[in-house]
């Protein structure tokens, strides 16, 4: 999941950070990337100013993260007053690990599917 924010108040979204963690570590969550956007080229709000992707072993585990009620009371708290727009990118589905391989004599950016893989791949992408 590929998610795009407007953060007015930084101070209360680490604070959500701080609090949500335990609960999306719980549900087998967490944070592949983070990034905090210095400046937007394109999109659909131009101020957007963090951008991360959240991963889950299953979408039933992703669900059940965002239906927690100790979830819903942090995000109520902390998350609501600290963002003012929120935008989902994309949502997708990695392939399993036996599908790609990562060569440790190329970048990490070069990476090499199996035949099978490449077609898992282009299916696991739901571009919103």
């Amino acid at each position: 999941m590929l998610v795009a924010l407007v953060v007015a108040d930084p101070v209360a979204y680490a604070r959500y950070r701080e609090a949500m963690a335990p609960i999306l570590a719980a549900h087998g969550g967490s944070f592949r990337h983070d990034f905090v956007v210095a400046e937007v080229l394109r999109g659909v709000d131009p101020g957007s100013n963090r951008v991360f992707t959240l991963v889950f072993p299953d979408r039933a585990a992703k669900q059940r993260f965002f239906a927690d009620e100790r979830y819903r009371e942090v995000r109520a708290v902390h998350f609501e007053p600290a963002v003012v727009h929120t935008e989902i990118v994309a949502e997708f589905t990695l392939p399993p690990a036996s599908v790609w391989q990562i060569d440790p004599d190329r970048p990490a950016s070069r990476r090499r599917y199996g035949e099978a893989g490449m077609a898992e791949l282009a299916d696991g992408f739901d571009v919103g």
